[in-house]
C-alpha cells in the first residue's frame, strides 16, 4: 500500500478539504490538527458499467468515501465526500483515503487521550452514547450488558456482539441475538481501547 504524505507544494485534496503538513484548510480557513476531536470515516463500494467496452473492462469498482471532522469547542462539523476508483494495477490508494489515514495518524494521541481522560474521571468512556466500563459492562439508553458475555465479530464499520447466553423465550432470543455497534467514529481509537481496556483485538 503506497500512502503519500502531503507536502508544501503538493497537499492532499479530499473533496473540498485540503490537508497540508501542519494542518488543514476548509472554506479558506486554516485549522490545526489539534482542533479535531473526533473523525468519522465511511466508504461504500460501488461499481460502474461501461456499455460497449470489452467484456473484462465493462465493470469497474470504486467507492463512495465520506469523512466528517468534529471540532473542539464548536457545534459546526466539517464533512466532505468523494467517489473514488480503485486502482488494482498501481496498488495506490486514492488521495481521499490517504488523507484520512494521514489525519487519523496525526490526531490519534489527542483523540485517544480524550477517552482515556473520561475513564480516569468517570470509570468509563462514552462511544456513540454507549458507556463502556472498565469491568466490561456497557450501557445504552435501553439496556445494559457485559462485553465479555458476547462473541465479538469485526466488520468493516461495525462490531457484532453475539450473546453467549441461551435466553428463554422467542422474544428474548431475538432481542439477545446480537448487538451491533457502528464504528465509523474514531475507529482506530475505539479498537485500541478495546485492546487496552479489555484485551480484545483482531488480526
Amino acid at each position: 500500500m503506497n500512502l503519500r504524505e502531503p507536502t508544501k507544494d503538493n497537499p492532499i485534496k479530499m473533496g473540498k478539504l485540503t490537508v497540508e503538513t501542519d494542518g488543514f484548510i476548509w472554506k479558506q480557513r486554516r485549522y490545526s490538527f489539534n482542533d479535531i476531536l473526533h473523525i468519522y470515516f465511511l466508504w461504500e463500494q460501488g461499481y460502474a458499467k461501461f456499455v460497449g467496452a470489452p467484456k473484462k473492462h465493462k465493470m469497474k469498482a470504486g467507492a463512495d468515501m465520506y469523512i466528517e471532522l468534529e471540532l473542539v469547542n464548536t457545534k459546526q462539523n466539517i464533512s466532505t465526500k468523494s467517489f473514488t476508483w480503485f486502482s488494482h494495477e498501481s496498488g495506490k490508494q486514492s488521495d481521499f483515503y490517504t488523507g484520512y489515514i494521514f489525519l487519523a495518524n496525526k490526531t490519534f494521541v489527542n483523540r485517544y487521550n480524550h477517552y482515556v481522560e473520561e475513564i480516569k474521571n468517570k470509570g468509563y468512556f462514552t462511544y456513540l452514547n454507549i458507556r463502556f466500563y472498565k469491568d466490561g459492562k456497557f450501557v445504552t439508553d435501553k439496556y445494559e450488558n457485559n462485553i465479555f458475555n458476547h462473541r465479538i465479530y469485526k466488520k468493516p464499520f461495525e462490531l457484532y456482539l453475539e450473546s453467549k447466553d441461551k435466553p428463554k423465550g422467542l422474544w428474548n432470543k431475538l432481542k439477545a441475538k446480537y448487538t451491533s455497534i457502528p464504528t465509523q467514529c474514531d475507529q482506530d481509537v475505539f479498537y485500541a481501547l478495546m485492546k487496552q481496556v479489555y484485551g480484545i483485538s483482531w488480526k
